[in-house]
């Protein structure tokens, strides 16, 4: 069992002998930013209470739009206006959205 879990597992060194020196390799952290991390979640915080704040018509298609990542054609059946009117509604949600967020 133990050559088995060797073998899934394997290990290296993380130290190299050159000679009669030896190199400590510097591994990056694969953690992220902590400050971009929480950048990222204040922008997705900021976008959610701005998408709340849409009149429910824009709001609707909106929330379609970005949690179902639907075509417009899907988007307006499911709404139950026009794709015209579809593509009206996205257009000024993104554009109040942009103010709200700019």
């Amino acid at each position: 069992m133990t050559l088995r879990r060797k073998r899934v597992h394997p290990e290296t060194s993380m130290e190299v002998v050159d000679g009669e020196s030896w190199r400590h390799f510097e591994i990056a952290d694969p953690t992220e930013d902590v400050e971009d991390f929480y950048v990222r979640c204040e922008r997705a915080e900021s976008l959610r209470r701005a998408i709340c704040r849409l009149q429910p018509t824009l709001r609707n298609v909106i929330e379609i739009r970005q949690l179902n990542d639907r075509s417009l054609k899907e988007i307006a059946e499911l709404a139950g206006i026009s794709v015209a009117a579809t593509k009206s509604r996205l257009l000024r949600a993104r554009k109040v959205l942009r103010r709200a967020l700019g």
